[in-house]
């Protein structure tokens, strides 16, 4: 059976420089490749165009284990502390000085957890 329907597909530079290549490494046309990959006949690529779709590449020094600590132990923690200053906030229309400088330090203290853990996230994937 020939083909016999066309389909427009249109991507940027950066796309079609991708199609090609992929296409190039298994020995066909950028066309045979999309209808390859779209009709299911062949796998997608290992490593996807898009960023989003891409596995996280950890930093030798960094381990699976510590990023999930990170995000299953460390953001929670400090969501946890966030929650009970907006709560002392709520609960009261004025705050005495003494109150109001233990809640400022408590969000300086939520700021650089955050920021420790944003440094430690980034430098995991980066």
């Amino acid at each position: 059976m020939g083909v016999t329907g066309r389909i427009t597909v249109r991507v940027d530079e950066d796309e079609e420089e991708w199609i090609i290549k992929k296409a190039g490494e298994v020995g066909v046309s950028k066309s045979r490749y999309m209808r390859q990959v779209t009709l299911g006949e062949r796998p997608p690529a290992k490593v996807p165009f898009a960023t989003n779709q891409r596995s996280l590449e950890l930093d030798d020094n960094v381990t699976h284990g510590e990023v999930k600590e990170l995000i299953h132990k460390g953001l929670p923690a400090v969501g946890r502390n966030v929650d009970q200053i907006v709560k002392k906030v709520n609960s009261k229309d004025e705050f005495a000085e003494k109150e109001r400088e233990e809640l400022i330090t408590e969000i300086k203290a939520c700021r650089k957890s955050l920021d420790r853990l944003a440094i430690k996230f980034m430098e995991a994937i980066l």
